[in-house]
């Protein structure tokens, strides 16, 4: 493969994958390889090698009959997903409690005051859930603020491995973002518990909230998908 092709190919692979974590596309959806590539304005080259990779990464299945589709995690998958995320971020966060440097501190809580304003903004409002930008605003920060976390552990194969876990954990749980106000402040109080404990170094404190905020993040994630395929 030249570079033009690899990074053609690569250039599909995440647009692509912005597309499957916009929620737009349900777990199931069919994709067509030609549909995909009028809808980049590219050749059906990179996006053929696009899907090939994303189904080595798990996250595009091909069967003979139906072809390629968006893969679709039974309840035991998604669980199991959770798990593993629950393990790999309790660890960094009690890691990073020992590690974590003053600068890093107050990007966290820089990041915190951003899901605190947007939240209080939404209290505002009578809508029943939050959407569109301020959705997404929150959820990038949430994203950067354990990215920090990880990053505070200075352990770069811990970063890959919970890299290619969020992608997965992205994906699959795209439809099923539905924050309401008291969910937007229980998941503000679990990161301002994590940020107390990462202050004081209490690594522990830190694995524990993590722990449980994992868990309310399956239930919640579970819950809703379970709604979803009834």
């Amino acid at each position: 493969m030249t570079n033009t092709h690899a990074t053609l190919s690569q250039q599909a692979y995440n647009r692509m994958l912005s597309m499957f974590t916009s929620g737009d596309l349900p777990g199931g959806t069919a994709l067509s390889e030609n549909n995909l590539a009028k809808l980049l304005g590219m050749s059906r080259t990179p996006v053929r090698e696009a899907i090939r990779q994303m189904q080595q990464d798990g996250i595009i299945e091909f069967t003979p009959r139906f072809g390629a589709t968006l893969k679709k995690p039974s309840a035991d998958e998604l669980a199991n997903m959770y798990g593993v995320r629950s393990a790999l971020e309790s660890f960094a966060a009690e890691s990073a409690a020992q590690s974590i440097t003053p600068r890093a501190l107050q990007q966290l809580r820089h990041l915190l005051l951003i899901m605190q304003d947007i939240t209080d903004e939404f209290a505002k409002q009578s809508d029943a859930f939050i959407e569109g930008d301020e959705l997404d605003a929150f959820l990038t920060a949430d994203y950067e603020f354990h990215q920090l976390i990880v990053k505070a552990t200075n352990n770069s194969y811990l970063q890959k491995v919970l890299d290619d876990t969020h992608i997965l954990v992205k994906v699959f749980t795209a439809t099923c973002y539905q924050y309401d106000l008291p969910r937007l402040e229980q998941a503000n109080a679990f990161h301002w518990r994590l940020y107390d404990a990462l202050r004081v170094k209490d690594g522990e404190a830190a694995k524990q909230a993590t722990i449980e905020a994992m868990n309310v993040a399956k239930f919640n994630a579970l819950q809703i998908s379970n709604r979803q395929t009834k």
